[in-house]
């Protein structure tokens, strides 16, 4: 749980959280756990990222991620902070290193929302090889924000994996995946 000690993020969509998610991202990555999200708005002011190395350990994969529920919990980036749209970053980045053994990875019931004033958002790049999921999440974008909703071309390799019940409310692309 996200908002338990050690990681005591609060949710409640004034507070920046991106510090303590991404120490529980950091500690959980790779470990066969699900990384809980209770009902709540995590505010984001950087990209959060998913370690391959954390603590002298190598991590494969094997991330879960999960909303309590996808219209009640969400990731959002603060305004104006992913303002160059030639050079877009993204919101969450799960891995990708280059080889096909980052293993079961799966993001589930949450909302991705890229804020006001940031043409250069990406709400989530996933990666996931040989099995993994996006299932029951939304990615958001309001005018003049947002260039790619789900980003799966970021890395290549991606796959096999399951993108399932997701809506896409903006983006100039709403779900890349490096195929014409």
């Amino acid at each position: 749980n996200v908002q338990r000690p050690p990681y005591g993020a609060r949710g409640d969509g004034v507070t920046d959280d991106t510090e303590a998610l991404q120490r529980a991202i950091n500690e959980n990555t790779g470990r066969h756990r699900v990384l809980f999200f209770p009902k709540g708005i995590y505010l984001i002011s950087r990209t959060l990222t998913w370690p391959k190395r954390w603590n002298g350990m190598d991590n494969w994969g094997k991330t879960m991620l999960r909303g309590e529920a996808r219209d009640q919990t969400t990731l959002r980036l603060k305004d104006g902070v992913f303002t160059n749209a030639a050079q877009p970053q993204a919101i969450m980045w799960c891995g990708g290193f280059g080889s096909a053994d980052w293993f079961h990875n799966y993001v589930e019931n949450l909302t991705f929302d890229v804020g006001a004033g940031n043409p250069g958002a990406t709400a989530l790049q996933f990666y996931s090889n040989n099995s993994g999921a996006v299932r029951d999440c939304r990615f958001i974008a309001g005018p003049e924000s947002g260039a790619i909703g789900l980003d799966l071309a970021h890395r290549d390799m991606n796959g096999p994996l399951l993108v399932r019940h997701c809506e896409i409310i903006g983006f100039r692309i709403g779900i890349a995946t490096g195929h014409a």
